[in-house]
């Protein structure tokens, strides 16, 4: 288990009413779309060949939530198989709702 506050300066401060404002380009000294992010993380491993992950951010000013699942099968002693799941959840136009869903696929070849 971990937890993090994340803090940038240049990040939103309220709830807004359009997706489109929320800043995604990443960096090292932006992390997040809004000043204020809370992370925590949960990592389970199930087997010796199977884990999960569950990490879930919460952004207070913007009312931003983010549940991140992922999953990591070990196929062979140098190839593993992720699946990971992104949903974003967001207060827009004071309602709080769904606004995008997305899987990946991960092979990583260690050599």
């Amino acid at each position: 288990m971990s937890a993090a506050v994340l803090h940038t300066s240049s990040g939103l401060s309220e709830p807004g009413s359009d997706w489109s404002k929320l800043n995604f380009t990443f960096s090292p000294v932006n992390l997040m779309p809004a000043k204020w992010s809370f992370l925590t993380s949960l990592s389970k491993e199930f087997t010796p060949l199977f884990s999960g992950n569950m990490t879930l951010v919460y952004s207070p000013q913007v009312n931003l939530f983010i549940v991140y699942p992922s999953f990591k099968y070990n196929l062979l002693s140098n190839l593993d198989a992720d699946l990971v799941w992104q949903s974003f959840f967001l207060e827009l136009a004071n309602r709080f709702q769904a606004t995008t869903h997305q899987v990946f696929i991960r092979l990583k070849w260690n050599f």
